[in-house]
């Protein structure tokens, strides 16, 4: 299996780089694995070490989604980061994250995470009213479409 270096970047603090897995990559898109090493929190969700985390990134576009399955494989939840400038290139995998995330826990429950970075963010002039228009839509876009970006990931998955 080959390495792809995923960056993530954010308008607020550093950079955040990780060594991953390339699963799959098409026209556009790329999927890949990243198995945790230390333990992590979503929401008000512990996510334990060794969970497993399958990344759809699609240059088309405005957030990425991630499967996050636990040790045992049962599915944590989805998370949503909008984001914007996806880029993929043959060894790496970089987007600006837009703050706002969208959790989908694995009962279904939705939660709109970060709603107050975004405004903090607007508010020391880190992002704009255009960023701000972003955001929204593409959250409207997840939330109204749900069903079939997380259905998308899931036939990427198997196939």
């Amino acid at each position: 299996m080959s390495k792809i270096i995923e960056y993530k970047r954010h308008i607020n603090k550093p950079t955040e780089v990780y060594s991953c897995n390339l699963l799959k990559k098409g026209d556009g898109f790329a999927i890949i694995s990243y198995i945790s090493d230390t333990v992590g929190k979503v929401a008000d969700i512990q996510i334990p070490i060794g969970s497993k985390t399958l990344a759809l990134y699609d240059e088309s576009l405005g957030f990425v989604i991630w499967k996050m399955i636990c040790p045992k494989n049962n599915l944590i939840g989805y998370l949503f980061h909008i984001c914007r400038d996806i880029g993929i290139e043959p060894d790496k995998i970089d987007y600006l994250d837009l703050l706002l995330d969208v959790w989908v826990c694995a009962d279904g429950e939705i939660k709109i995470l970060d709603r107050d970075e975004v405004e903090d963010s607007y508010a020391a002039g880190l992002i704009d009213s255009v960023d701000l228009a972003w955001i929204a839509s593409n959250e409207e876009l997840i939330l109204r479409d749900l069903e079939n970006i997380i259905g998308r990931l899931e036939v990427l998955l198997s196939g």
